[in-house]
């Protein structure tokens, strides 16, 4: 074994290259976008931007909301609405962020 390991070092072989990183069609998590909306009139605007994604919950909390919306498939589409910030916080496609996007 050890006299293969010699032999690779000296030959200068390369280890395996790593995975290529996933394609950009796949969805992606994190995405946050700067905002000068009111909380209120984002949280309309998603919501009715969104609505034929599956069932809303809105989660409202002192200094930021929450939009959930569950379709039955999967984990549910998360969206984090502060002051001056939106963020998906959960998997998401191109379609959907441009939607958000519309809104901030």
């Amino acid at each position: 074994m050890p006299a293969i390991l010699l032999l690779l070092f000296l030959t200068g072989a390369q280890p395996a290259e790593p995975p290529a990183s996933a394609p950009d069609d796949q969805p992606k998590a994190a995405f946050s976008f700067k905002t000068a909306k009111s909380m209120a009139v984002l949280e309309k605007c998603l919501a009715q931007e969104l609505a034929d994604l599956g069932d809303q919950t809105l989660m409202q909390e002192k200094e930021a909301s929450t939009l959930m919306i569950r379709n039955g498939e999967g984990a549910p589409l998360l969206i984090e609405i502060k002051p001056k910030l939106v963020t998906i916080t959960t998997r998401a496609d191109l379609e959907t962020r441009t939607r958000v996007q519309h809104c901030v």
